[in-house]
This record gives C-alpha cells, sequence and structure tokens, in this order.
C-alpha cells in the first residue's frame, strides 16, 4: 500500500512536469512564431529569465534557485503590439484543446485501469496520465478565464492599463480604490492590482493613493503566494517604508524577506528602490550612488516591460536622489 502511494505520488509529478514541459515547448514555439519575446520559465524552484541588463551579454537567459514557485513547467512570453482581443481568442481556443487532451488522458488512465494488469510499470503510466489530466485541465480553467471579457477586480486593471497607455504622466486622472471587487477577488488578483494601481499612485505622486496601496498590501494573507508574489509585494512595500512613508524595521522587515530577489532586480525601478533604501534607511551614501549609477545606466535598456510613462517616472526619481547626492 505504501508503495503505491509513493509511486503514485512520484508518478502524478511526473505527469504534470513532462505534460507541462512539452505544452511549454509547443507554446514556446507557437508565440515566437508571432513574434513574443521569451521573459522566464518557472518550475518549482528554479527560475530561467530574459537578463536584459546582464552588461556583457544583454538578453542572455540566466538560471537562479528561489522558493518555490509553480508546481508544474509555467512559460511567459510578452509582446507589446499583440492585439489584446486576439489574445483573449487564442485563449478561449486553447482552453477547448486543454480540455480535450485532459479528458483523453482521463480515458486513457480509465482503460489502462480497466484492462491492463496491475504491474508497479502501469500503475506509474496510469498516475501519470492523471497527473496531465490535471495540469490540462488547471490550464483549460485557467484559459476560459483568461479568454472571458474581464470582470471584477481584473476588469480595473485592465482600466488602470488602458488610462497609463492612453495619457501622459500630467493628464491621468485619480481612480478610487475598487472596494467592492477588491473584497471578492483571489489573492493573485488582489496582488496585481495592488500593484499597478500603486505605480498608476507613483506616476501621479498621489500620496494617498500609495498609502491606501500600501496598507492593503501590508493586509494580505501572503502563505500561500509564489516567489513572484512574495516579491510583489515586498519591493513596493520596502520601497515605500524607506521613502515615502519612512520606518526603517519595515523597510529592513520586507527587503529582507526578498532580498535576493531585489538585490538582483536590475532595471531602473528595481536599482532606483535600492538607491532610496540605501539612502534614506542605511544612510550610506556611496552605496546608494553605486545603485543611482546602475539605475540610470538602466535608462538606456530597452525593456519591454517598461512603458514611456514609467521610463519618465524612474528617470524623475533618479535624477531627484541625484540631486540629494550632489
Amino acid at each position: 500500500m505504501l508503495l503505491e502511494l509513493l509511486i503514485g505520488l512520484l508518478a502524478i509529478w511526473a505527469g504534470l512536469f513532462l505534460f507541462g514541459l512539452l505544452t511549454c515547448g509547443i507554446q514556446y514555439l507557437l508565440w515566437k512564431s508571432k513574434g513574443f519575446l521569451f521573459m522566464n520559465f518557472t518550475c518549482l524552484f528554479w527560475r530561467w529569465d530574459k537578463d536584459f541588463y546582464d552588461p556583457d551579454e544583454p538578453g542572455r537567459i540566466r538560471c537562479s534557485f528561489t522558493r518555490l514557485n509553480q508546481f508544474f513547467p509555467t512559460l511567459l512570453m510578452m509582446s507589446k503590439t499583440y492585439p489584446m482581443e486576439r489574445s483573449r481568442r487564442n485563449a478561449r481556443i486553447s482552453a477547448v484543446i486543454y480540455f480535450i487532451l485532459s479528458l483523453l488522458l482521463l480515458g486513457g488512465g480509465g482503460v489502462i485501469a480497466l484492462f491492463a494488469p496491475d504491474t508497479p510499470w502501469l500503475l506509474f503510466v496510469r498516475y501519470a496520465l492523471g497527473g496531465g489530466f490535471a495540469y490540462f485541465l488547471t490550464m483549460a480553467l485557467y484559459s476560459h478565464k483568461s479568454g472571458s471579457k474581464p470582470a471584477g477586480l481584473v476588469q480595473k486593471i485592465c482600466e488602470i492599463r488602458e488610462v497609463m497607455i492612453r495619457n501622459d504622466a500630467g493628464d491621468l486622472p485619480q481612480i478610487p480604490f475598487a472596494y467592492p471587487e477588491y473584497a471578492r477577488a483571489t489573492l493573485t488578483d488582489k496582488v496585481n492590482y495592488l500593484g499597478i494601481l500603486y505605480r498608476y499612485a507613483e506616476v501621479r505622486n498621489d500620496l494617498m493613493a500609495m498609502a491606501e496601496a500600501a496598507n492593503a498590501y501590508s493586509k494580505l494573507g501572503t502563505m500561500t503566494l509564489t516567489e513572484t508574489g512574495h516579491f510583489r509585494v515586498d519591493t513596493a512595500l520596502f520601497a515605500y517604508y524607506s521613502f515615502r512613508e519612512r520606518k526603517p524595521e519595515l523597510a529592513k522587515k520586507y527587503y529582507e524577506h526578498s532580498k535576493k530577489s531585489i538585490d538582483r532586480d536590475m532595471d531602473s525601478n528595481g536599482r532606483r528602490k535600492l538607491a532610496y533604501y540605501a539612502f534614506y534607511i542605511l544612510g550610506d551614501r556611496e552605496l546608494a550612488g553605486t545603485y543611482l549609477e546602475q539605475g540610470l545606466r538602466a535608462l538606456d535598456v530597452d525593456d519591454p516591460r517598461l512603458s514611456d510613462i514609467e521610463r519618465d517616472l524612474e528617470t524623475r526619481m533618479l535624477r531627484y536622489l541625484e540631486s540629494q547626492l550632489a
């Protein structure tokens, strides 16, 4: 009985991993043919990222060991020009394909269970198909959600993103906190919403809105977040308590919690946050100057994740600190 349990658990994970790896490979080839850029690939405690800021080889793929990310392989590709409606249509098609694949694997496992001899090898195959079934069913549900018209807090995220695309920094209207939608949202959607809301408030230099987002961040129960989720929360809060509302004990707490991820965040935003932390919390002018120089150099990097409005914000923030260090 114990042997069967161990074989079953190992086989389920093997099914999740193998079918996930195969799917990521197909996704990579498909999206690359449409002009998408590889951004990262994660599985369990490993992560591969496209490093735009490597001084010797910009754009190289860098591997790192992290806290738990995803139980099965996950690929992120990005395009700034691909139409959102086409992405949603593709997601709806993918949902149907994933659902059909999940049924095929479920049926295959059922046939083995009914007609094949109960040997350890076939038991492993049956449970591996069960892992594949779980993977494709999860992907079907996720793709269905991605392909549906945004609603609730996801709709609010899309609205903020559209406002930032359509307007200049000086023309951004005030956006109230979406409390009704926030109360009903998942933890992941809350983290994503607070991230873009805080960024929006930063661009507007809206201190009240930043404080509101930071307060909501600090009240999240983050135990179930992945490494990326923890980083998003911690990097916002350590920066907020380093400058906007200076509380050294909280700034250090959130910095230390995701220190490894924060330290390797080499874009202008990541270097700027560290520069402010070094100057205002650590009181280390030399270290702040080093981070400042790295942040200014990072502004010249063609990073597709950084919009023009965000690049302008980082330029202003870095130049302000430069004036304080002069």
